[in-house]
C-alpha cells in the first residue's frame, strides 16, 4: 500500500528533522495531516520536548488533533489559501 509507505516516510523524515535540523528551544513542527497513524510519531516528538502542531480538515482523527501541542482546523480557509498563492504565469 503506497499511503502506508507515505506515512512511514514522512515520520521517518519527522523523527530525522527533529534530531538534526530544528531546535527545538526555537522551531516548531507543522504537519499537515489528518491520519491518526501519525499520533505515535508526534507524541514522541512531544515527549522529547519539540512543539509539534499540526494543521488539516474537521474530519481529521480526534486522537491526533488530541495528541498535537496545538490543532488548527483549515475549513472555510481554501479561499484565503487561494488568495495568497501566487499567479502562474501565463
Amino acid at each position: 500500500r503506497t499511503w502506508e509507505k507515505v506515512d512511514v516516510a514522512i515520520a521517518t523524515a519527522m523523527m530525522d528533522d527533529a534530531f538534526n535540523i530544528i531546535d527545538k528551544d526555537n522551531d516548531d513542527i507543522l504537519l499537515v495531516a489528518g491520519d491518526s497513524d501519525y499520533v505515535p510519531v508526534v507524541a514522541k516528538l512531544i515527549e522529547r520536548g519539540f512543539e509539534v502542531e499540526v494543521a488539516f480538515w474537521g474530519q481529521a482523527a480526534k486522537e491526533f488533533c488530541d495528541t498535537a501541542a496545538n490543532f488548527f482546523e483549515l475549513d472555510g480557509k481554501l479561499d484565503e489559501f487561494i488568495r495568497a498563492a501566487p499567479s502562474a504565469a501565463a
